[in-house]
C-alpha cells in the first residue's frame, strides 16, 4: 500500500506552519465556552445607571458575544463574531426599536474588550480593543480583586483579573454633562467572583 504522495505531505507540513505561526502571533486562545456570560453593573454620577451583560455562544471556530445594554445613551445590542483568540471578526449594531440593523467595520481586528491573556498583560504593553487603544500601566487591589490597571483615552481605567485576565470593572473620570462611570462585574459564571 503506497503512503501519502509528496505533495499532499508538503500541504500537510505547509498548513502546520501557517496554524503554528497564527498561533504564535495572536497568543493564547481564549477560555471562552458556550454559555458563558459576564454582568456588569454601571454606575453614573449624573443620569442613569444600568447594566452591560456580555453573552457567549460557540460556533464552531468562533464565538458569537452579545452585549446587551440597559443604559440610555449606548446602542441596544452589539453583536461580534471573534476567533478562538478572542480578535473581532464582525461587529454589528442592533437597534430593536428602530428595527435597524448596521454592520461596523472600525472594531475588525482588535480584541473583544472582556479578556485579554494573563500572559501578555505586562506594564507597557499596548492593546488595540473593542473599546479603544490601552496600556497596561501597574497592578493593584480594585474591588477586592488583585488587577492588572490598563489605561485609555482621556484617563479611562480598565481592571483585569491578573489570574484570569477577565475584564472585572472600568471607571471613566468625570466628563462634562455625565459625570464619572463606573462599570464593576456582579454576575458571571466564569470562575472569578469574590
Amino acid at each position: 500500500m503506497k503512503g501519502p504522495s509528496k505533495s499532499t505531505l508538503l500541504v500537510i507540513f505547509f498548513l502546520f506552519v501557517f496554524f503554528n505561526v497564527e498561533c504564535q502571533k495572536k497568543g493564547e486562545i481564549a477560555p471562552f465556552s458556550d454559555g458563558l456570560y459576564f454582568k456588569y453593573k454601571v454606575i453614573v454620577d449624573i443620569g442613569s445607571s444600568g447594566e452591560i451583560i456580555y453573552r457567549i455562544k460557540e460556533m464552531n471556530t468562533e464565538y458569537e458575544i452579545i452585549v446587551e445594554y440597559s443604559l440610555t445613551l449606548l446602542p441596544e445590542t452589539m453583536k461580534h463574531i471573534v476567533d478562538i483568540w478572542g480578535f473581532i471578526k464582525e461587529s454589528t449594531e442592533i437597534k430593536k426599536h428602530a428595527k435597524k440593523i448596521k454592520k461596523l467595520k472600525e472594531f475588525k481586528g482588535r480584541r473583544i474588550v472582556i479578556w485579554i491573556s494573563p500572559k501578555e498583560l505586562q506594564i507597557g504593553n499596548k492593546f488595540k480593543t473593542s473599546l479603544g487603544d490601552l496600556q497596561v500601566k501597574e497592578k493593584r487591589t480594585w474591588e477586592n480583586w488583585d488587577v492588572w490597571v490598563l489605561k485609555g483615552n482621556l484617563g479611562v481605567e480598565f481592571y483585569y483579573d491578573i489570574k484570569t485576565g477577565f475584564l472585572v470593572g472600568s471607571h471613566v473620570p468625570s466628563l462634562p454633562m455625565v459625570g464619572s462611570t463606573k462599570r464593576i462585574l456582579i454576575e458571571t459564571n466564569a470562575d472569578i467572583l469574590h
